[in-house]
């Protein structure tokens, strides 16, 4: 992510990130891109469906990417 980072110049465009994987991965993904400063506004994150197996797995991601 820190790499990705030095890429990007985010202080003069929006940056989306679009997740395509499994949900079990958007925690740890939302984590490295906060620790690599890509989550500061203006930023933007597309979600793929589906957001967990149930309600309470979609309230845990949720309450992870929220982080």
């Amino acid at each position: 992510f820190s790499r990705l980072g030095e890429m990007l110049d985010q202080k003069s465009r929006t940056t989306i990130n679009y997740f395509a994987m499994p949900p079990s991965t958007f925690g740890a993904i939302c984590k490295g891109l906060g620790e690599a400063k890509l989550n500061a506004k203006p930023a933007r994150v597309v979600m793929e469906k589906p957001l967990g197996t149930s309600l309470a797995t979609s309230r845990e991601i949720n309450d992870q990417v929220g982080e």
